[in-house]
């Protein structure tokens, strides 16, 4: 029977790993990207790097500080330096670049791409406050959003369409700002709903599946904002009152970046120093289980793989981290044991 593992820790860059991004097609790739300017390609169940994006020496990359696998996994979007490089997947080579359009940070830069749709993206724009939207059929970015925020962007993600805001066959965006504002956006940036948990805050993630007050489990769809504390936002289905919103703190480390398993049963958490945590949630509670493993660094990034086998990381250590978490929540496996 296969368990969780141990951490491996895959030293391949030379620089600062900023992003890392699973497959959602392919459930053992996952790439990362890091400050020298290298993205490159593993198998989680090789536990190994396989492949590197080749790049001229005309759209050479550096300080690439997030990567993302668009929805069906053909493409990776790589940001560096004001510019959206997208890659393909299967040969690593450039397909084309947007120029002056994504923010210049030094730390990971928000990026997300649509779960429904393989062409679109969205990522924070040059001045940190707004958003851009990227199809990637066409030679320049589809539309801008300034200044949605009065301070810089931390997080962005799309949101399940079932949720209880606008049209139901429209892309929804979450976008959460450093002051602890966080907004539910149409994609041309227009807010339908928005809340503060008043507290510094780096992240949001979003329970996963279709929007539901409660499942066979006792378990509603909420959002989840992690910084200073972990706040969490129940949303009114439409046409009630009383969207609720608890924040839990403060922490006794600030937190980085959430990550829900697909079944939304365990969250994963990146805390100050390396370390990566994991909480159970029972109901509308998030109970700590304790530490994962840890990096010598700060962790900038991770991501669990489609069936929930392994998780990785991306630290400033230089170290991308893999751990298999066990069995797949479903589908096959490559795992093999002999008797």
């Amino acid at each position: 029977m296969q368990h969780e593992g141990l951490p491996l820790f895959i030293h391949a860059h030379k620089g600062m790993v900023k992003g890392i991004s699973f497959s959602p097609r392919e459930q053992y790739i996952f790439c990362s990207g890091a400050t020298d300017g290298n993205v490159f390609f593993y198998n989680a169940l090789q536990g190994q790097h396989v492949m590197s994006a080749k790049m001229s020496n005309a759209y050479a990359m550096k300080n690439i500080n997030a990567v993302k696998y668009n929805a069906d996994g053909s493409r990776v979007l790589a940001t560096t330096s004001k510019r959206i490089s997208i890659i393909d997947a299967e040969r690593g080579d450039l397909i084309h670049s947007y120029e002056n359009c994504a923010y210049p940070g030094r730390g990971r830069v928000p990026l997300a791409s649509d779960p429904e749709n393989p062409n679109m993206a969205i990522c924070v724009n040059t001045n940190g406050k707004g958003i851009i939207l990227l199809d990637m059929r066409e030679q320049q970015p589809a539309k801008f959003s300034l200044d949605l925020h009065s301070t810089l962007i931390k997080d962005i993600m799309y949101l399940n369409r079932s949720w209880p805001y606008g049209d139901n066959n429209q892309p929804k965006v979450v976008s959460l700002s450093s002051d602890g504002v966080c907004k539910i956006l149409t994609i041309d940036g227009i807010t339908m709903a928005h809340f503060d948990v008043k507290h510094r805050s780096t992240c949001v993630a979003a329970t996963p599946d279709e929007y539901r007050m409660y499942n066979q489990e006792g378990f509603e769809s909420m959002l989840m904002i992690g910084g200073e504390c972990l706040s969490e936002y129940h949303p009114a289905p439409l046409g009630w009152k009383g969207s609720r919103l608890y924040s839990h703190g403060p922490n006794d480390k600030p937190i980085y970046k959430l990550k829900y398993t697909s079944n939304g049963h365990i969250l994963y958490a990146i805390a100050s120093g390396g370390q990566l945590r994991r909480y159970r949630r029972i109901g509308r509670q998030h109970q700590l289980l304790g530490e994962v493993y840890s990096h010598n660094d700060e962790v900038s990034d991770m991501d669990i793989s489609p069936n929930d086998e392994y998780i990785v990381t991306a630290s400033r250590d230089g170290n991308v981290g893999l751990m298999c978490l066990g069995a797949p929540s479903f589908g096959w496996t490559g795992f093999m044991e002999l008797a």
